[in-house]
């Protein structure tokens, strides 16, 4: 396992932080299809937002399973699979789309183990206010 990204402030972080793991900066778009022939990848699992082309997501499957996670972009149908932890779906999405696995629901949410080992606490009887956050890490991942 090895990570690609573009450049980011959150992945420039990582790695001046001492990301653990191997891990290639994409040059440009059609690098994707490069990091699958030179690494000899058996999976592209994408998550982050990245359109392909129906050539372009052929010339990868040719080589690899693509696997997209919560990339609902307009090429969303090209994947091998498609993973969606979210519960809300435009009621078009899966309308006549043939020939790819559709994974969707919280079950596949990934926490982080820190997260995930924190233990529920007593709600309040009463409660005057809620904050909640959702969305991306990085807004300026492509």
């Amino acid at each position: 396992v090895f990570f690609a990204s573009h450049h980011s402030e959150f992945w420039d972080k990582q790695i001046a932080d001492g990301f653990p793991f191997v891990h290639q900066f994409l040059s440009n778009r059609c690098s994707q299809l490069e990091l699958v022939l030179k690494n000899d990848v058996d999976v592209l699992f994408i998550d982050s937002i990245v359109t392909f082309s129906k050539k372009e997501a052929e010339e990868i499957k040719a080589q690899a399973k693509l696997i997209f996670y919560q990339n609902n972009c307009e090429s969303y149908a090209l994947a091998d699979a498609f993973i969606l932890p979210s519960l809300h779906l435009p009621s078009a999405f899966k309308q006549g789309v043939k020939g790819f696995q559709f994974f969707q629901g919280l079950q596949y949410f990934t926490f982080h183990p820190k997260i995930s080992k924190l233990k529920q606490k007593n709600p309040i009887s009463k409660v005057s206010s809620i904050a909640i956050s959702s969305g991306g890490s990085d807004q300026q991942t492509p």
